[in-house]
């Protein structure tokens, strides 16, 4: 019988030339609401589904979270000393040395090679800007014309090599029917 499970960290490259170093194998980061004091950042274990484990309750608020490409790092959606709404940026297995951000827009996505999160430019919606986690200046990513679309969505293809972007132009009408009865 063939065996189906989902291949090791080590057996599959997210980037090509870099080898993740697993500290635990998690498929998914949520933001549980219902923690005794608050929103709690959660992992959940890929071999079992039933088991999660805290990351970090500090500061952590609705929204979302995201675990790098190498499996090392997470971003979630936080609050500053301020109150005000921010993505925090910390390691996997303690969340030691966080790095907070201002969130801009939407939630940031990890860029392929973990070094930097990119996010939709909460203005014009049009163009995609790279926040790098070292603290330098934002830059622009795409260059999109201004055409009156939005991005709507974008992603990575698996080997980090393309972009892929969902973008489109939002549209309204009212209609005013007259003269219909229900049946």
């Amino acid at each position: 019988m063939e065996d189906r499970r989902r291949p090791s960290a080590e057996s599959r490259p997210l980037v090509p030339g870099l080898k993740p170093q697993p500290i635990e194998e998690f498929s998914l980061a949520m933001i549980d609401p219902t923690g005794p004091k608050g929103p709690i950042v959660r992992v959940r274990s890929v071999d079992d589904p039933n088991s999660t484990r805290e990351v970090t309750a500090t500061r952590a608020r609705q929204g979302g979270a995201e675990i790098s490409p190498d499996g090392r790092s997470i971003v979630f959606t936080s609050l500053d000393d301020q109150n005000q709404p921010t993505l925090t940026v910390c390691d996997l297995k303690t969340c030691s040395s966080p790095k907070t951000f201002p969130l801009l827009g939407q939630m940031g996505r990890w860029i392929p090679d973990n070094r930097a999160l990119a996010y939709v430019d909460p203005r014009t919606q049009s163009d995609i800007w790279v926040q790098p986690l070292d603290g330098g200046p934002p830059r622009q990513l795409t260059h999109f014309p201004a055409d009156g679309q939005e991005i709507w969505d974008f992603d990575w293809s698996a080997d980090g090599k393309r972009l892929a972007v969902a973008r489109a132009r939002m549209a309204s009408d009212i209609v005013l029917f007259r003269g219909l009865t229900p049946k």
